[in-house]
């Protein structure tokens, strides 16, 4: 009866342990993506080799990255080691790096390992990144490059949904009124599609600055429907006609949820409506 109890003990363990290896490794929009390492041949002089890079992400957000380097030769070596997020079209990325992690330092004996953990940005970052990693060794005081690796998957930072105004278009009509052409762009990088309405307000804006102001909007559009998909922009021109006095206007976007008619992003146009 022991053994059998024992033997059901171990086979818990081992299919908890596997259940959690593929969900590490799934490189899903939530959870772990692991980096193919070694990446390139060993080269000549070169003391440390990335063994394993893996990092925590979701389809708006990058959390905890965590390395392990080896040291491939047979004496005891000294390095630092970093990792940045810079432009996926960069040739040099240590160049053009648009955030760079504090430097670890390893002192590694022959054949050994360290497990590193970098935390993610503190800043806010907007765009799409690639993430790479970056060893260097030390030797009589100087630095050298000792080895390196990219993540191939784009890892896109910032809110989960964006709206953006890109043009206003605007002319008075035979009645008087204001014609309006507001052509709006949203994206979605929430993981999941929406029902989604673009749609834009008009708000007083008697300082003549471009943010909103307080009060009910003096105009709201009709509305544009769609449903945006994860990882898509969707783009309309949006048509509206309201009888203004004169005075200046903020132009605001909005993205709501369809179903609910709830708001999930918002922007004021960097330039002011003036009506004379």
């Amino acid at each position: 009866m022991l053994s059998l109890l024992s033997l059901l003990i171990a086979i818990l363990v081992a299919s908890t342990a596997l259940f959690a290896l593929l969900t590490r490794g799934s490189g899903s929009n939530a959870g772990w993506e692991q980096v193919q390492v070694p990446q390139g041949a060993v080269q000549e002089g070169q003391p440390f080799q990335i063994s394993r890079f893996a990092y925590q992400r979701s389809s708006f957000a990058i959390g905890e990255i965590q390395l392990s380097i080896r040291n491939i030769t047979q004496s005891r070596q000294e390095g630092v080691v970093w990792v940045l997020l810079a432009p996926p079209d960069s040739e040099e990325a240590w160049r053009e790096a648009v955030w760079v992690s504090d430097e670890q330092s390893i002192t590694l004996d022959g054949g050994g390992t360290t497990d590193l953990t970098f935390a993610p940005p503190a800043e806010i970052l907007q765009g799409t990144f690639a993430l790479s990693a970056w060893v260097h060794g030390i030797r009589a005081g100087e630095r050298f490059h000792a080895d390196g690796a990219g993540s191939p998957a784009l890892i896109y930072l910032g809110a989960p949904f964006n709206i953006a105004i890109v043009e206003i278009a605007h002319e008075e009509q035979i009645d008087g009124s204001i014609g309006l052409d507001v052509t709006i762009e949203a994206s979605n990088h929430s993981g999941t599609a929406i029902p989604a309405s673009l749609l834009f307000t008009l708000v007083s804006s008697p300082n003549g600055r471009a943010s909103e102001t307080e009060g009910l909007p003096i105009y709201i559009s009709p509305s544009y429907e769609t449903t945006l998909d994860h990882g898509e922009t969707a783009a309309a021109t949006l048509h509206g006609s309201a009888q203004l006095p004169a005075g200046t206007y903020a132009v605001v976007a909005l993205l709501r949820k369809s179903e609910d008619n709830s708001e999930v992003s918002r922007v004021v146009a960097s330039e002011i409506l003036n009506i004379e």
